[in-house]
């Protein structure tokens, strides 16, 4: 879901779309892109430069799921405080 919003403004560079992800481990980034990718959600695309550069974007399935998804986000970010002290008082 995070990794759907993150690409959401468009393409980002594999360190670039780690850095808009806190706290996440490099295996678990990879293990993501690579299911987002298998799923068809996102686009891998390698440049010919040296040393090659390699972007992530929404595929058009992506894109539909991100907006889909943004409501939500947009309801957690809005209720984080009263969810967190709910989670500390157990």
């Amino acid at each position: 879901m995070l990794t759907l919003h993150a690409l959401a403004d468009g393409p980002l560079r594999y360190t670039r779309l780690r850095a808009s992800l806190d706290g996440i481990s490099d295996r678990m980034l990879s293990a993501t892109l690579r299911t987002l990718l298998d799923d068809g959600l996102l686009t891998r695309t390698v440049t010919d430069d040296t040393p090659p550069q390699v972007s992530y974007a929404l595929s058009p399935l992506g894109a539909g799921a991100a907006a889909a998804l943004a409501p939500l986000l947009n309801w957690l970010r809005a209720n984080a405080d009263a969810i967190e002290t709910r989670t500390d008082d157990r």
